[in-house]
């Protein structure tokens, strides 16, 4: 074998390996991405931290 075709295979073998890490790592992110209701979770203890803190700052804290 010549020394061009080691080279060409192993330039080869780099790009499928960088692909399948590409894959992977975007596989990963859509098995991970937070559905709907982990959301609309989120989104309310945000609304309520947010309605704690104004009623702190009004002076109404929790009694």
């Amino acid at each position: 074998m010549s020394p061009g075709t080691i080279v060409l295979i192993t330039f080869a073998l780099v790009v499928v390996a960088a692909l399948i890490l590409l894959f992977a790592m975007h596989q990963v992110r859509v098995i991970n991405r937070p559905d709907e209701r982990t959301r609309e979770r989120a989104r309310a203890r945000e609304a309520e931290r947010r309605e704690a803190e104004e009623r702190e700052a009004r002076g109404e804290g929790e009694r």
